[in-house]
């Protein structure tokens, strides 16, 4: 949503909007509903009443040597590392973007075991699953070029020779790619390939492997619990092979890799790659084969950083754009969650794993291979993006780095954008807007009132919370975003809101206030000035 930004009138200027409602309406009677469900749920899992986060217009001039920024990126800074050391982890790397802003970088430790090698934004790192991201960006490129006809359509459908047996007897044909995607397809987790001592994985060509998962039975009914599966993101990339024309690689390398200028991304570790590997230490370096839609890639910060900017750039647009390499629609759909656990804070995407944590969604793909360990995490709302990538050896819990950010500079970047959001516009002489307003034909009275600090609306009895008016000129308002809600609930501050509505006001030749008109709400009628 926009608003004018520039001429702000001073705070003393600014014109509160109060309207009083003294009828109860159809609408008054469903927000009271909503309101109680929102406190018997949040009693039951808080025991307190939670309020609802703050919705945030996205800022320019974005930069990390704020004071309030630099302060939190310091102590984020000596927790990264005190983390970094308990877990004898070689290196970290962390890379923050903010839509399309490079925020901050951090490295931490040595590359190498004998600790000559420091880690920069262009040292390379195994990405791991975080590789099923493209396998799924490559399956929604298919979609949109109309060469898969739904995702919700069977995968057997478009590719017959894919059959694995389903006891549930389901009608639809099997998994489709919306829920293979999702990690909700009902599929072994792991690829039907050979045992083998050498370096070279999973050798074995498509063929292969569906002659082998035709005697795999899926091990849940197809969409009904998550089920994480190599298997998947395989197929996927494996089977439309056929539609790209070439290998699988090859296509992410030109359709996706090369658009989005990632020169340091990719599958194959030629020498130059090697050269500049963080060194893995849990197993001699592998290639995946047929299963390298499921985990084979490597990147680097600097260039990881050009995808997550794709994702945040994508999110404030709903507009597509020459040289993209995915509708912006389809990103905003691509981010949202798929299917929540019954806990109702983490749940599963496309190929996501989401969590709700600390007021926000966190969209994250997490990824270990062979000494490894990486996680990408995406907070929409704030259109922050988060890469860490890990070397080292044993176990690698990445979301241990991203608890980190979570806590200490996440909520200290709200409250910098909170400061940064644009002020409300107020009116030439704004008193002449304050009195009661009656509405015609019935005993509804509107109250507008002067206060210092913003234009805001309140509807009592349809809503507790008050509501930012911006004047937009020519005796024109428009509610822009809510001000105050002390006790009010997300579901109610959304359903019940009247965010986006216009107020049109009439004077006369003197250019006193006669009435207004809120047309969205009440058609071709006038709120009467009384007093």
């Amino acid at each position: 949503m926009h608003f004018p930004t520039s001429n702000h009138f001073p705070a003393r200027f600014v014109v509160f909007l109060v309207i009083v409602a003294l009828s109860t309406t159809v609408t008054a009677t469903t927000s009271r509903s909503l309101r109680a469900l929102d406190e018997a749920v949040y009693s039951l899992t808080t025991g307190d009443y939670w309020t609802c986060p703050w919705r945030l217009f996205p800022v320019e001039n974005v930069t990390a040597e704020d004071e309030s920024l630099r302060l939190s990126l310091e102590a984020m800074e000596a927790e990264l590392e005190m983390t970094r050391l308990a877990n004898n982890h070689s290196s970290v790397v962390v890379q923050i973007v903010y839509r399309d802003v490079d925020l901050w970088f951090g490295a931490f430790g040595f590359t190498d075991a004998e600790n000559t090698m420091v880690p920069t934004a262009d040292t390379i790192y195994r990405i791991a699953s975080m590789s099923k991201t493209f396998a799924v960006l490559s399956m929604l490129q298919q979609h949109e070029a109309g060469k898969i006809t739904s995702l919700n359509q069977p995968i057997s459908e478009m590719f017959p020779e894919f059959y694995m047996p389903n006891q549930w007897e389901t009608t639809r044909g099997g998994p489709t790619w919306r829920q293979v995607a999702s990690q909700v397809g009902g599929l072994p987790r792991e690829i039907p390939c050979s045992p083998t001592t050498s370096n070279e994985l999973c050798t074995e060509d498509t063929a292969t492997i569906l002659e082998r998962v035709k005697l795999m039975p899926l091990i849940m009914p197809p969409g009904t619990r998550p089920s994480y599966s190599n298997l998947g993101f395989g197929l996927i990339g494996r089977l439309l092979e056929t539609t790209f024309g070439m290998s699988y690689e090859d296509y992410v390398t030109q359709s996706i890799l090369t658009p989005l200028g990632m020169t340091s991304t990719g599958f194959e570790f030629t020498d130059d790659v090697i050269s500049r590997m963080a060194r893995g230490y849990a197993a001699p370096l592998s290639n995946l084969n047929w299963a390298a839609p499921s985990g084979q890639m490597y990147s680097s910060s600097a260039d990881f950083a050009k995808y997550l900017k794709f994702f945040l750039r994508w999110y404030d647009s709903y507009s597509p754009s020459d040289g993209m390499v995915l509708d912006g629609e389809t990103v905003r759909e691509w981010l949202h969650p798929s299917q929540w656990n019954p806990e109702g804070k983490s749940g599963f995407g496309m190929p996501w794993e989401n969590y709700y944590y600390n007021d926000h969604l966190l969209v994250t793909k997490c990824g270990n291979i062979q000494g490894y360990g990486s996680i990408m995490t995406f907070i929409p709302e704030l259109q922050l993006g988060i890469s860490i990538f890990i070397n080292g050896a044993g176990s690698i819990d990445q979301t241990e780095y991203q608890v980190v950010v979570s806590d200490i500079f996440v909520p200290e970047f709200v409250s910098y954008l909170q400061k940064k959001q644009p002020s409300p516009q107020a009116p030439p002489n704004p008193e002449k807007f304050v009195g009661a307003y009656m509405m015609e034909g019935s005993v509804l009275t509107l109250m507008i009132s002067q206060r210092t600090g913003m234009l805001v609306s309140k509807f009592p009895g349809v809503t507790t919370s008050e509501y930012v008016m911006s004047y937009q000129g020519d005796l024109t308002f428009q509610i822009i975003e809510y001000a105050f809600s002390p006790t009010a609930g997300c579901m109610e501050i959304e359903f019940g809101s009247g965010m986006g509505n216009w107020l049109f006001f009439k004077a006369d030749t003197q250019g006193n206030i006669l009435s207004f008109q809120i047309p969205a709400l009440y058609y071709d009628v006038d709120f009467i000035k009384v007093k």
